[in-house]
Order: C-alpha cells, then structure tokens, then sequence
C-alpha cells in the first residue's frame, strides 16, 4: 500500500497530493529559508509555518510525486532574486506558503510540513549554524548538511531514474 499525504493552503482552495514516503522531514535555518520566511511572513494575513526556533518544516518529495490537485491557478511563485532557480509557491487566496521547488536542478519538491496531513514526524533540523539562537531539541540538529541527508538524496535520485 502506497502512503499518500495531502496538503492544502489555510482557506482549503488549494490541494496537493503527495505519493510514498518523504525522502526526509527536516526543518531547515538556512539564511535563503530565513530571508524567504521574512518576506512571506509580511504578507497580510499569512499564516504562521516555521518552528519556535525559527526553521521551516517541511517534508522532501521526488518531484514527479507531488501533484498539484485543486486550485493551481491560485498559485504565485515568489523567487528572493530574479533569475533565481528556486521558487515557493504560496495560495494567492490566503497566502499560504506551500512549497519549494526547482526550475532546473535538483529532482526533489519541499512540502512545508504545517500545510501536511498527515504531518510526518520530523527527522532532523539543517543548517543551525544560521540560526539567531539554539535550535529546538526535539530531534538531531546539524550545523550543515549532515552526510546521512546526502546519502538519502542519492539514493531517491537512483531509485527516481531506475524505477
């Protein structure tokens, strides 16, 4: 049996699917994750996402397993520099933040985590050497990209080319 999560934006217009299990749950403190909460965060009537620690959760999905399944019209890519690769997705009808992806790159979808349900457990807290203060205690916290992250992102990017 397939596990399969849904997301959705606070007011429910818009719906996405997630199918298997995430290649990792993670709540990232990058400074592109801090800069990109900040600005999301000052939309009128955003809805809160990151941690008390102030990392976002989110879960990471090989991206030809996450559909957009209601409401794709309603969403805007926000970019934190033009001609930038990465974009998040935020529901223009209540200003969700949904999503990180990639225009060209790396294969992998970032789900934030407060818009999953089922929300998946949190494995591990990245790039805490860019935090204001300590990182939350709940799960492995790493200053940097630990070696057990790579090595579950090469092995889905085998797994994503081979079947």
């Amino acid at each position: 049996m397939t596990v399969s999560y849904t997301a959705s934006c606070a007011c429910g217009t818009v719906r996405i699917e997630a199918r298997g299990k995430p290649i990792v749950t993670a709540a990232c403190g990058c400074d592109d994750c801090q800069a990109a909460a900040g600005a999301l965060e000052a939309r009128p009537g955003a809805p809160p996402w990151r941690d008390a620690d102030g990392t976002t959760p989110f879960a990471l999905f090989h991206a030809k397993k996450m559909h957009v399944t209601h409401g794709g019209d309603r969403l805007e890519f926000f970019r934190l520099k033009p001609g930038s690769r990465t974009h998040r997705a935020v529901a223009t009808c209540c200003q969700s933040y949904l999503y990180a992806g990639f225009d060209s790159g790396p294969f992998w979808v970032s789900l934030i985590r407060a818009r999953m349900e089922p929300a998946p457990p949190l494995d591990m807290r990245l790039q805490t050497r860019f935090l204001p203060g300590p990182a939350m205690e709940d799960v492995p916290a790493h200053k940097s990209l630990p070696p057990s992250l790579v090595g579950r992102l090469s092995w889905a990017a085998l797994a994503g080319r081979f079947g």
